[in-house]
């Protein structure tokens, strides 16, 4: 008797298994995953403009360049160095926030790229937002009043706007009908299901059943199309701040270019490569969170 009772009291003070939490487990997953895929695109990032014809040493020169000159040049820069040490001190450098030093000015990297990357973020998060804020709720009163002739109206507009070439419509316009016609499905999906049925024959109000019940579980298919474009307009930058002389990124990436300065090219690529890893890990736990089924750890 005494050994049964020793082997429960044993049994219930032994540690409990940690419940896998969905949320927990994919940030940790994914930003593993995005470590090293930000590691392996750093390899490309110097791999790429090593392979560029010449080297940094002649495009600061250019036409002034003398064997002797290039060769206390590439000394001073450390390009007599083997690639992969040229690589390593270029890696931990960045990790303590040393971008290197501009060929084009002699000035820090980092405090080039520092005030651009905020302007482009501004650029970015605003189209964005009016994007996705327009598109959902075009999307939702759409699918409240499917087959009216408001919705067929949005519907006949937004294929139409998708088939016009980006230069004759702004982007922000282009993403719109591409969030309105998956919220349009979404919410249509999540309107037509048993749950929806049965708030509305509880006497639910529409504007309730549409927010509280069919909204959250629409909303998830949707958040990975709002990702997509954003990373859309990540991409669409580079035109858009050359055409309108706007100081972002993307302007500084087609001077870096042209100036053949290698060290910002490497940052301004490695800071978009990052933005795009984060903006795909959050998309996916945004998703996760606001599923009512999938949110929750499971017993």
């Amino acid at each position: 008797m005494t050994t049964t009772v020793t082997a429960e009291t044993e049994k219930a003070h032994e540690p409990k298994p940690r419940k896998p939490h969905p949320i927990r487990d994919m940030v940790i997953k994914r930003s593993l995953i995005g470590i090293l895929t930000l590691v392996l695109v750093s390899i490309l990032i110097f791999a790429a403009t090593q392979t560029l014809p010449g080297n940094a040493a002649s495009a600061v020169l250019q036409n002034t360049a003398t064997p002797a000159r290039l060769a206390a040049l590439e000394k001073q820069l450390g390009l007599n160095r083997p690639a992969v040490e040229q690589y390593w001190t270029w890696l931990t450098g960045v990790l303590h926030g040393n971008f290197g030093t501009s060929l084009a000015n002699g000035q820090p990297v980092g405090t080039l790229v520092g005030g651009r990357i905020v302007n482009s973020l501004v650029l970015v998060v605003l189209a964005g937002l009016i994007g996705t804020l327009i598109g959902v709720g075009l999307g939702v009163l759409a699918a409240a009043w499917r087959d009216s002739l408001f919705d067929r109206v949005l519907s006949v507009t937004s294929l139409a706007v998708t088939a016009l070439p980006e230069f004759v419509v702004a982007v922000v316009l282009v993403i719109v009908p591409y969030i309105f016609r998956m919220m349009r499905a979404s919410m249509i999906d999540a309107l037509e299901s048993d749950y929806v049925q049965m708030a509305r024959l509880k006497g639910v109000p529409k504007w309730r059943v549409l927010l509280f019940h069919a909204l959250p579980n629409a909303i998830a298919p949707t958040i990975q199309v709002i990702g997509l474009s954003f990373l859309y307009l990540a991409g669409g930058v580079v035109v858009v701040e050359y055409m309108f002389n706007y100081p972002g990124l993307g302007q500084a990436l087609v001077s870096a270019v042209s100036d053949r300065d290698i060290p910002q090219i490497q940052a301004i690529v490695l800071v978009l490569a990052a933005f795009y890893i984060f903006v795909n890990i959050a998309t996916d736990v945004i998703s996760l969170a606001v599923s009512p089924r999938r949110r929750l750890p499971r017993s």
